[in-house]
């Protein structure tokens, strides 16, 4: 059952993907100083921390995916309820990732004198 041509098919959109982002990702980088280049400058840094954290990120998202699916079971699956159901989904695993590098970082413990 397994698809050869699907797994082509999936490898060329890899190859593609690849070259438009560039050179380590060089075209995934923010030019210019324009509004845009700065939301882009933002919404990247919660990209990359989500990233970095995705083992917390992928232990949450499966309770939570449990969890969305219940409300969308009590409240209904129009458009309206999915976006919402979403959004609010998202949030939270951006905020699982910043608790966790938070975390990570351990703020509590004293530094030693250099």
């Amino acid at each position: 059952d397994f698809g050869i041509l699907r797994y082509v098919h999936f490898l060329a959109l890899a190859y593609l993907v690849w070259v438009m982002a560039g050179d380590k990702g060089n075209n995934l980088l923010p030019s210019g100083g324009g509004a845009f280049a700065r939301g882009w400058t933002k919404a990247l840094a919660v990209i990359l921390k989500v990233g970095q954290q995705s083992l917390a990120v992928f232990v949450t998202s499966m309770f939570l995916a449990r969890f969305m699916g219940f409300l969308m079971d009590v409240f209904g699956r129009d458009t309206l309820t999915s976006l919402l159901v979403n959004l609010f989904g998202a949030g939270v695993l951006v905020i699982v990732a910043y608790s966790a590098g938070w975390f990570k970082s351990q703020p509590w413990r004293v530094k030693a004198p250099a």
